[in-house]
C-alpha cells in the first residue's frame, strides 16, 4: 500500500474519504 502511504502523506482528510471508497466502494 505504498500509493495509500502518499496519499496519508499529502492530505489526510482526503485518505479519509479514500478509505472510505475502498472499504465501502462508495465514499458517499
Amino acid at each position: 500500500m505504498v500509493s495509500g502511504e502518499k496519499i496519508i502523506g499529502i492530505d489526510l482528510g482526503t485518505t479519509n474519504s479514500v478509505v472510505a471508497v475502498v472499504e465501502g466502494g462508495d465514499g458517499r
